[in-house]
C-alpha cells in the first residue's frame, strides 16, 4: 500500500491541506472501474489510513482525498473527523440525484467537496453542494479563459483551486487570475541569481567553520561550543531542540551547549548543524521548502536502515536534506554548494547525479509525486522492500513535523 501527499497552498504559501496519493499494491495503477474492486482498494487505504492516523499524516490540516462512488456509500464519518476531509470527485462521477442525495448527507455531518476540472454546466446539479473546484493549469495556458471560469464559480461562492503550478510564474500568473487555492511543486523551485546574495554569505558563514571544524581531522567540542556560544540564535536553537530531545529520552542534565554536544555525538552535530543552517538560509521561503528536506532526509535515511546501505545513512541524510538547496537559497547547486564540506558520496548524488544514494533520492521524489511505477523500478534496483515504503515515509512525514517545531518553522 502506498500513500503520499501533495501540499494545497493559500495564496501567502501557508499549507491549506494536502492531497492523498495512494494506490492499493505495487502492481495496480489505479482506483478506477466498474466492477467494485476499485471501491474495495480506496475503502482498504482509507482503513490504513484510519489506523495510522490521518491527522499525522496531514499535521492538522484538510486530507482532500479522492472518492468514487462506491466508496461514497461507505459510512466516512466513522472513519474520519467531518470537518478535517475534503471528498474530492473524479471526472469519472457523473452528478445524479442519488450522488446529490448522498452528498448532501455527507454534507450536513460537516464533509467539503471538492470538483476535479468540471464546467459549471457539468456540475449544475450539486453545484450547490460544492466547495472547491479545482482546475488544471498548462504549460499554455489562456489565462483569459481562465478569468471566465474562475468568475463563474466565484460568483456561487465555490474556491477556484489551481493544480499542476510548477513553477513560481505559474504560481503568480495564477494568484493574479484569482485562485484562491494552489496545488503543485512550484515552491521547491528556485529563482536562480548569478551569485548568492548577502544574506545567504552572512547566514551560512558560521555554520560553514561549524561543519569545517566538525569535517576535521580532530573536531574540538570546545571551539565547536564556543562557535554557537557567540550566535545567539544559533545557541538558543540548538538548545531548544536538544531541551525538548532531553526530556523524551530522561536527560534532564541538558544545561550547556557542551553537554548538548556530547549528548549528540559528532555525526549528529553535524546533522543538525546543516539542519539549522538551512532552516536559516529558507527563513523567508515558504516553510513547507524546509520540511520538504527534512522529510526527504529523513525517508532516505529510513530507507537504507536495514540494507546493504546502511552504513551511508547519515550521507543518505545529507542528500535529502541538501537536495533543495537551490530553492532555498536561490543560487545554483554548484555554488550553494561551494564552501560545504559534504561527503564525496553526498556531492556525486547532488552534483553529478551518480551513485545509489542518487538513485534513492529519484525514488523519493517519484514517491512524493505519486509517481508509484518509478518507485517500484527503483526499489527493486536497490533492492528495498516496496511493503516497507508506506512505513517509511509517514515515520518522516511525523518525526519532520516534530523537527520543524524544534526550530522554529512553523506552517
Amino acid at each position: 500500500m502506498y500513500i503520499a501527499r501533495q501540499p494545497i497552498f493559500r495564496k501567502d504559501t501557508n499549507v491549506y491541506g494536502y492531497e492523498l496519493l495512494f494506490r492499493g499494491d505495487k502492481y495496480s495503477q489505479r482506483f478506477e472501474g466498474n466492477d467494485g474492486v476499485a471501491g474495495k482498494a480506496t475503502a482498504a487505504v482509507l482503513t490504513t489510513l484510519y489506523e495510522s492516523g490521518l491527522s499525522d499524516l496531514v499535521e492538522g490540516k484538510m486530507a482532500f482525498v479522492n472518492f468514487d462512488a462506491s466508496v461514497l456509500e461507505i459510512d466516512i464519518a466513522g472513519i474520519f473527523e467531518a470537518n478535517t476531509v475534503v471528498i474530492e470527485l473524479g471526472k469519472e462521477i457523473i452528478p445524479t440525484e442519488r450522488l446529490a442525495k448522498r452528498l448532501r448527507e455527507l454534507k450536513s455531518e460537516g464533509f467539503r467537496v471538492a470538483v476535479n476540472d468540471r464546467t459549471y454546466d457539468e456540475i449544475e446539479l450539486i453545484a450547490d453542494l460544492v466547495d472547491i473546484v479545482k482546475i488544471t493549469i498548462r504549460d499554455d495556458e489562456d489565462w483569459g479563459r481562465v478569468q471566465f471560469i474562475i468568475n463563474e464559480y466565484k460568483r456561487r461562492n465555490i474556491y477556484p483551486l489551481a493544480q499542476r503550478i510548477e513553477t513560481i510564474e505559474q504560481y503568480e500568473q495564477a494568484k493574479n487570475a484569482g485562485f484562491d487555492l494552489f496545488q503543485g511543486f512550484f515552491f521547491a523551485k528556485p529563482s536562480i541569481v548569478e551569485q548568492r546574495s548577502e544574506s545567504f554569505k552572512n547566514t551560512s558563514t558560521v555554520y560553514m567553520r561549524i561543519l569545517k571544524e566538525l569535517r576535521g581531522e580532530e573536531p574540538s567540542f570546545s571551539k565547536i561550543a564556543e562557535l554557537i556560544r557567540h550566535n545567539v540564535d544559533l545557541n538558543y536553537k540548538l538548545m531548544r531542540m536538544m531541551s525538548r530531545r532531553s526530556k523524551r529520552e530522561d536527560h534532564s542534565d541538558m544545561k550547556t551547549i557542551k553537554h548538548a554536544l556530547a549528548f549528540l555525538g559528532l555525526r549528529e552535530v553535524e546533522r543538525w548543524i546543516n539542519v539549522l543552517m538551512l532552516s536559516d538560509v529558507a527563513k523567508h521561503k515558504p516553510s513547507e521548502l524546509i520540511k520538504l528536506s527534512l522529510m526527504r532526509s529523513l525517508f532516505m535515511e529510513q530507507l537504507v536502515i536495514g540494507t546493504a546501505m546502511r552504513s551511508l545513512r547519515y550521507e543518505a541524510f545529507t542528500v535529502g536534506l541538501f537536495s533543495v538547496i537551490e530553492a532555498l537559497s536561490d543560487v545554483t547547486l554548484e555554488e550553494a554548494l561551494r564552501d560545504v564540506v559534504l561527503p564525496e558520496e553526498v556531492v556525486g548524488a547532488l552534483v553529478e547525479e551518480r551513485g545509489e544514494l542518487s538513485e534513492l533520492l529519484r525514488l523519493v521524489k517519484a514517491y512524493e509525486g505519486g509517481d508509484f511505477e518509478t518507485v517500484n523500478r527503483y526499489a527493486e534496483m536497490l533492492e528495498l522492500q516496496s511493503d516497507d515504503l508506506f512505513d517509511s515515509y509517514y515515520q518522516a512525514v511525523t518525526d519532520a513535523a516534530e523537527i520543524a517545531v524544534d526550530i522554529g518553522i512553523n506552517s
